[in-house]
């Protein structure tokens, strides 16, 4: 049995848009995205997954995700 969904919201400020995310884990969930905000659901298994943004210019931003 799969445990609950959680979900997170991720925006993007500053940089240059247009703005493209990725994830590393698509087992772990999902990433629906809209240019500079981004919504990671997990799907509660163990485990890290990274979120990256980069914009225009190949600037990144990662942050990681650990369900609770």
């Amino acid at each position: 049995m799969r445990e609950p969904e959680r979900l997170v919201v991720l925006k993007a400020q500053g940089g240059r848009p247009d703005y493209t995310w990725t994830m590393s884990d698509a087992s772990l969930g999902t990433l629906a995205t809209a240019n500079e905000t981004a919504i990671y659901t997990s799907y509660g298994a163990p485990g890290q997954n990274f979120v990256t943004v980069h914009d225009t210019d190949s600037h990144a931003l990662t942050a990681t995700t650990t369900p609770l």
